[in-house]
């Protein structure tokens, strides 16, 4: 760590600052207060005043108007003004700096030539009593050019830190891969700057604990090789262990000490001799700069995994064993820490569970502003990916080139990592939830699933859109009834995002979804008979078979608490490992046996029983919110589809007396070659309202970008 980056550090920096800001308001108060006694002075002296005087006054005027300018837009600055005011502050600055000099020095003591002890008239000479000193004293003057430079001097300062703290932001942000301008700055209030903010993590995690002291441990994800082969698995942080941490490093193990506020961060020591084949990780320095922790220490390779020594005089092992000894709990997850040392310790509390995945789960649930920013870039190469495919779609004839264009996209913006296996699904393929072959031949396909999202420093998008397959004429539909269903679905997806703000419930808005979806079946023609004998038996689930969307962040179906857990072994994490989503996805294959089991993790569920009960009326546990109900901070995703998918109507809905009757199967027949149409944006919930992250081009603007494009190279080839 250089000079300066210990002095920004320092406490001494800190001071000084805070009398930099002192001196920046004392100063137009100074100013403020001078010249307004300059004209009153003036005022009680004379009645009568020359030009020269009078331009002199009216210069004194302006600037006690100015100062009190200058105060009012500060105020407003300080507050999210535009950037560009913050210049113009600085240009008036240095203009009325020009103008109160001159007018100090035109009122200097014994010497202006522009008070009205000088160049007096017989009518202002008689009203001056000669004892008066009209002209400013030595010590007002003098106080008057110090506080305005000192004005000037001090926004000055303000502004070039800012600069500064903007072009090492910009510095550190290339250097994870933002290029070309497109760099964003994200900083971190508090513990670090432009770090990942572990620290202010933990404390959350904390606080959702409700506990003064114990020790946190999680674990990286190991290094790991395929079975019986010398090749590496491809690595994948455990994303809790990195939420602690900011560390996308494989090995190693995070701890934090509640009751000292220490976090530190335990790295597999750099093995020589390995270096030349697989580079290394972090030194102990370079963890120091990167993350944002308190402390870094190696685990020597010897012995296993807890019981191996350390450097630096101590180990996890001995922190572990002395914070048994004193009776302390230890908060960790499942196999975090393998081994015997520490035993029933990593249970704690209420029948013997894990309160840590609950207080984990509470707070990754609400994204901070540094998280919001990394999906917001995930969503932006994202979107760029998106258009690539958008510009050639015209010229791809199989699944494989949209993979291909997609992916070559995100591997240039420096995002190789997918948050989950792209789809490219034409024609029947379209109707296939979680399709990922992405080889078919286009054939006769009508359209086509994109559903495809880059990860940014371990953050995911989840962006689908459905592109028409038209090689006669780009960019239009290939047929009507695939422009009803695509005008269908952007009218459920419209219709959703718009109902997204805090306080709303999210079962009831994939309510709305399947209630829209089951009139736009019936007005189509697809369903027939009446509403809610349709509604009843649930036949439009046949054409919409998952829920309207999930949680997102540091994975694409990101965690969501579903209840405090329990000494009764429901909810929470127990000892066995089952995760409190898979009790919801049981549940709902149990009460919905007619319908296909839903994919791991797919949806926030609108029937699952650990969301609602007695119909659907969520009851959040006492004490605790209820996540069902969005909150500011959430990440959630909008994803309405509509399918026409073969094995699933054959083999559930065509042939069973419950659904046959209210299917037209004339109808379907026309609608069949649509396959499936899918749109997704991620949506932040804002405290007034939503943002939509995802800026990929969907409807009538997706369809211009591709004429466009078809019409460009056909220009190109004349």
């Amino acid at each position: 760590m250089g000079f300066m980056e210990s002095f920004r550090a320092s406490r001494l920096n800190h001071i000084l600052q805070r009398i930099l800001r002192v001196f920046q308001f004392l100063s137009p108060v100074i100013s403020l207060g001078l010249f307004s006694s300059r004209i009153a002075k003036i005022a009680r002296l004379s009645q009568r005043i020359t030009r020269s005087n009078g331009a002199v006054e009216g210069i004194l005027a302006a600037a006690v108007l100015y100062t009190l300018m200058v105060m009012i837009l500060t105020f407003f600055i300080k507050h999210g003004a535009p950037k560009f005011l913050r210049w113009l502050l600085m240009v008036m600055d240095l203009l009325f700096m020009g103008a109160f000099i001159a007018v100090a020095v035109l009122t200097r003591p014994k010497g202006g030539s522009s008070g009205p002890c000088h160049n007096t008239n017989r009518y202002t000479a008689a009203l001056i009593p000669k004892n008066q000193n009209c002209n400013l004293p030595w010590g007002t003057f003098i106080l008057a050019i110090v506080s305005t430079f000192l004005h000037f001097l001090t926004a000055l300062f303000q502004e070039v830190k800012d600069h500064v703290k903007d072009r090492r932001a910009e510095k550190h942000a290339a250097r994870d891969g933002l290029e070309n301008g497109s760099a964003m700055h994200i900083s971190v209030k508090g513990h670090g700057l432009d770090k990942y903010p572990a620290k202010s993590h933990a404390r959350r995690v904390v606080e959702q604990l409700k506990v003064a002291e114990g020790l946190l441990v999680l674990a990286a994800t190991p290094s790991i090789l395929y079975p019986n082969s010398d090749q590496p698995q491809p690595f994948r942080q455990d994303r809790y262990f990195y939420y602690l941490s900011g560390c996308n490093e494989p090995g190693g193990y995070v701890a934090y000490d509640i009751h000292q506020d220490k976090l530190v961060l335990w790295l597999p020591e750099i093995d020589k001799r390995k270096v030349v084949w697989s580079g290394r990780g972090s030194t102990v320095e370079e963890a120091l700069e990167k993350y944002d922790i308190d402390d870094a220490k190696y685990i020597s390779s010897s012995d296993g995994p807890i019981e191996r020594g350390m450097s630096r005089r101590t180990t996890l092992g001995e922190d572990i064993q002395q914070t048994i000894s004193l009776g302390v709990s230890i908060y960790s997850l499942p196999d975090s820490l393998p081994g015997s040392l520490i035993g029933d310790w990593l249970y704690i509390a209420r029948g013997g569970e894990s309160q840590l995945q609950y207080a984990l789960n509470c707070c990754r649930v609400i994204k901070d502003e540094h998280e919001i920013n990394l999906i917001r870039r995930a969503n932006e190469i994202t979107a760029e990916a998106h258009k690539a495919v958008l510009c050639g779609i015209h010229d791809f004839t199989n699944e494989a080139d949209v993979e291909a264009a997609y992916m070559s996209v995100c591997i240039a913006r420096h995002a190789r990592e997918q948050a989950y296996s792209p789809i490219a699904g034409s024609g029947p393929n379209a109707s296939e939830l979680h399709y990922v072959k992405n080889e078919d031949d286009f054939g006769h396909s009508q359209m086509m699933v994109l559903d495809a999202g880059c990860e940014y420093s371990c953050y995911a998008s989840d962006v689908t859109r459905t592109i028409p397959l038209n090689r006669r004429r780009p960019g239009t539909w290939p047929s009507e009834e695939a422009k009803n269903v695509y005008k269908l679905v952007e009218e459920v997806q419209e219709a959703c995002i718009a109902e997204m703000r805090p306080g709303k419930s999210f079962i009831e808005i994939t309510r709305l979804s399947f209630d829209m979806v089951l009139d736009g079946l019936l007005e189509l023609g697809v369903l027939k008979g009446e509403r809610e004998e349709v509604k009843e038996a649930g036949t439009h689930y046949g054409f919409f078979p998952h829920g309207l969307g999930h949680h997102l962040g540091l994975e694409v179906h990101d965690v969501a608490p579903q209840g405090p857990p329990k000494s009764d072994g429901q909810g929470g994490y127990g000892r066995n490992g089952k995760r409190e989503e898979q009790r919801g996805r049981e549940g709902y294959s149990r009460n919905h046996s007619h319908l296909p089991a839903l994919p791991a993790n797919f949806d926030i569920a609108a029937h699952s029983p650990t969301l609602t009960t007695n119909g659907g009326a969520h009851h959040a546990d006492a004490g605790h919110p209820d996540y069902s109900v969005l909150q500011s901070g959430m990440v959630v995703t909008i994803e309405p589809g509509v399918y026409f998918n073969a094995y699933l109507l054959d083999n559930f809905f065509l042939h069973s007396d419950k659904h046959t009757r209210f299917i037209d199967k004339e109808v379907l027949k026309r609608y069949m070659p649509v396959g499936g149409v899918r749109i997704e944006d991620d949506i932040l919930v804002t405290k007034k309202g939503y943002e939509n992250l995802t800026c990929a081009a969907k409807g009538n603007e997706m369809l211009k970008i591709i004429r466009g494009s078809a019409a460009g190279s056909q220009e190109a080839q004349q």
